[in-house]
């Protein structure tokens, strides 16, 4: 079986971004915690390496479109638009971290639970990071018709 070579320098990369983006009023420490605790969460449930399973979870909520509205004669269209990589993750980064805020209640226990659990769901191709997905290629799937007026 051939494995890829790891770069990590790009999971390093990844990794300071979740936690800036879980970072609150300059306290990074804290952040990075988290951060440690949800990989320690993944590692206790799964006995897998949790930084390998978190890019996979990456790669699966990676969206390759976004829908934009574009007003064209006085109608309102919306239109698939491939996106770059840097906003695809940070898309998948956002979404993990809005619709768990989200979730109402303390049905997790700690917030590095659900997060650790949202990512379990993830790699079983459950939840609601999943769904939201599945509604934005949906979306663009029956809007590909406008597609010619991205360049509007």
């Amino acid at each position: 079986m051939v494995q890829k070579k790891i770069n990590l320098n790009f999971h390093r990369f990844l990794i300071q971004k979740l936690i800036n983006i879980f970072n609150k009023k300059g306290k990074k420490v804290i952040a990075s915690l988290f951060v440690r605790q949800i990989f320690l969460k993944l590692k206790l449930s799964l006995n897998k390496n949790p930084i390998l399973l978190f890019l996979f979870m990456l790669k699966k909520l990676k969206p390759y479109i976004e829908i934009i509205k574009v007003r064209k004669s006085g109608k309102s269209y919306e239109v698939p638009v491939p996106l770059k990589k840097k906003r695809q993750i940070y898309l998948a980064f956002s979404w993990f971290v809005s619709i768990i805020k989200k979730q109402k209640g303390r049905n997790g226990g700690a917030r590095y639970n659900r997060y650790a659990k949202e990512i379990c769901k993830v790699l079983l191709n459950k939840g609601l990071l999943v769904n939201h997905k599945r509604s934005l290629v949906k979306k663009s799937f029956e809007n590909r018709a406008y597609s010619h007026f991205r360049w509007a």
